[in-house]
């Protein structure tokens, strides 16, 4: 009982100031999964990855719809930039591994940003809102969402290279070819 008391404080002081504490809140969130609806919003904590953070670091309106790859997109970064802010906490070489391993979900998630930059939806949300994307080479189909992930992809793969110096990983015959 003790303990309970405890960790209940403790989620009295990492709330939003204002709100409820989290375990109260899934409590009176229990009722809304009867019905089918999660009041997660309401237990994840104001500092935690959210949609609304991705939208504002893109520049997006959060309240606009994007159509389904629109969405699609939003979703699969945050699982892609959630796995690359966890893998920063881990230790060194957990961490250079896990950035290394990470790359496959910016693959996969470059492919969703083409496909959301080119569905109608989102070209009618840059119109709407006055973005006007001019793309120097039309056989190239990037948009502003791929193209965010090519530059976040290139600082993971920086990331994962100098963390191979801080690990002296490399050997002085390797030098050429890495600073090449």
């Amino acid at each position: 009982s003790n303990t309970i008391d405890q960790q209940q404080q403790h989620q009295q002081h990492i709330s939003r100031p204002g709100s409820q504490p989290a375990a109260a809140a899934a409590a009176a969130g229990s009722s809304d999964h009867a019905n089918g609806t999660a009041a997660a919003s309401s237990s994840i904590p104001a500092w935690a990855l959210s949609p609304r953070m991705l939208g504002n670091a893109l520049h997006l309106d959060s309240n606009e719809l994007l159509g389904d790859d629109g969405e699609l997109f939003i979703e699969q970064a945050l699982i892609a930039s959630g796995n690359m802010i966890q893998a920063l906490l881990m230790n060194r070489s957990r961490c250079r591994r896990r950035l290394r391993r990470g790359l496959e979900d910016w693959g996969n998630l470059y492919q969703h940003g083409l496909n959301a930059d080119n569905s109608p939806q989102f070209e009618a949300y840059m119109v709407v809102h006055g973005w006007k994307w001019d793309n120097e080479h039309p056989q190239d189909p990037a948009g502003p969402l791929a193209t965010w992930v090519e530059a976040e992809t290139c600082g993971v793969m920086v990331q994962h290279l100098l963390m191979g110096f801080e690990l002296s990983l490399y050997e002085p015959a390797d030098y050429q070819m890495i600073y090449w």
